[in-house]
């Protein structure tokens, strides 16, 4: 059983890691936001989304069984990473066949060859996340974090010689897939592999994880489409310059906490796992992401709030009409920081078909919400965005968590915090 002191330990490694390639990657952005059109961020953020997408489901979904398998061995590793290579193939077909159409039906097209030469990233993720996902199952923050301030590193470097040969939209494009080349080649020079081959013989193994996986990997469909929604319906709607504002915003303001939360997420879905045969324990850890919650991530985007106008200012002038946009933007980030622990408990617990079905009955409602409300325009957007959240994590407790080991109070605690927090300060702000 891990004590404080280790825990504090190990998750200031796995922050280490996320924190140096946030500030990279804001300071890269607010640096591009003057060098390059909105128009290009718009194409940019389209084409990496139809790749996010994949990878969100291949990272996300079968790698998380082993997560659950007391003392995972090679053939565990081979048998997930064939399984996400197979998961990465039909995603590449299904990919190619929407592509090919999209020549015929949808007038927007230039983003077809940056998507078609960030494709092999599928791949290379499917392989990455299960070597990390090795290193996340042995509490091995150290070496995760040597991965990302190495491929930060190198993340940088490509961003310096692609904007010395002044390569417009490629500059954006070459990073993110560099990105992705550097972890995979620093996996094997320090040697972090936890799989020895791709294909898995053993069907028995194989079908274990499938069972578990299974619904991870739907219910990772399902986010997926939910989380890169906005970016192909503000296409749809309002179009790609648009996009390319919101996306830059997002990639300063809601990406880097994201980024941030997960990294402290990595440390603790394994130590639910580990803890759920002692309630006590469960409860104890739960309580302590709470208040890394209430405390650092709650505090950042009220932060990041006040400081919206200064924000505002470092960015190029075309950017001054969507203040609040950032304002909403901070708030969105908040909510999204209270809702997130709701994967890992069910997770932790065994009940991944349970958050299946949960993702699956307010995926098409909030489909529609956000559309027709993109429509009147992007702030109206993500005020039903946030109200639509916030409601859906008022009634989670009683549908989702109040059989399981969480107190009611613990579990309302952060959402209590971020209201108290920035009811104060909308009052103050108005004096």
């Amino acid at each position: 059983m891990l004590i404080f002191k280790d825990i504090i330990g190990k998750l200031t490694w796995s922050s280490i890691a996320s924190l140096v390639y946030i500030i990279v990657q804001s300071l890269v952005f607010l640096y591009l936001s003057h060098v390059l059109p909105a128009l290009d961020f718009g194409i940019f953020s389209l084409a990496v989304s139809f790749i996010l997408f994949g990878v969100n489901v291949i990272e996300n979904g079968l790698p998380q069984s082993i997560i659950q398998t007391e003392k995972p061995i090679t053939e565990d590793y081979n048998s997930v990473l064939f399984l996400n290579f197979k998961t990465a193939l039909f995603y590449a077909g299904f990919l190619g066949l929407l592509i090919l159409g999209s020549r015929f039906f949808w007038a927007e097209t230039k983003f077809i060859y940056p998507t078609l030469v960030l494709l092999p990233c599928v791949f290379v993720a499917a392989y990455n996340k299960v070597q990390l996902v090795g290193l996340q199952k042995n509490l091995e923050f150290k070496a995760i974090a040597q991965l990302e301030i190495l491929s930060s590193a190198a993340y940088l470097l490509s961003i310096a010689i692609t904007i010395y040969y002044d390569l417009g939209l490629w500059i954006l494009v070459v990073s993110f897939a560099t990105k992705y080349l550097a972890v995979l080649v620093i996996i094997n020079l320090f040697n972090y592999k936890y799989s020895d081959k791709l294909f898995s013989s053993d069907k028995v193994v194989r079908n274990k994880h499938w069972q578990f996986g299974k619904f991870i990997q739907g219910e990772k469909i399902i986010t997926s489409v939910l989380s890169y929604a906005d970016v192909f319906i503000i296409t749809a709607t309002l179009g790609v310059e648009i996009l390319g504002f919101y996306d830059v915003l997002k990639r300063i303001i809601l990406r880097p906490i994201i980024l941030l939360y997960n990294g402290v997420e990595q440390l603790f879905y394994p130590l639910l796992v580990e803890s759920r045969s002692d309630i006590k324990q469960y409860v104890e850890n739960y309580a302590l992401l709470n208040k890394l919650s209430n405390y650092i991530f709650i505090n950042i985007t009220v932060v990041l709030y006040v400081c919206s106008p200064i924000i505002i200012q470092i960015l190029p002038a075309s950017y001054e009409s969507f203040l609040a946009t950032l304002k909403l933007l901070c708030i969105f980030a908040a909510v999204i920081v209270v809702m997130n622990p709701i994967d890992i408990i069910l997770y932790s617990l065994g009940k991944s078909k349970l958050f299946f079905k949960w993702i699956l009955i307010y995926t098409l409602p909030l489909l529609i919400l956000i559309y027709f409300t993109s429509c009147i325009g992007l702030d109206t957007m993500l005020m039903s965005l946030i109200s639509f959240y916030i409601f859906l994590y008022l009634i989670s407790y009683f549908i989702l968590i109040r059989k399981t080991l969480i107190p009611v109070w613990s579990y309302f605690s952060t959402f209590g915090y971020a209201v108290i927090v920035y009811f104060l300060l909308i009052l103050f702000s108005n004096f």
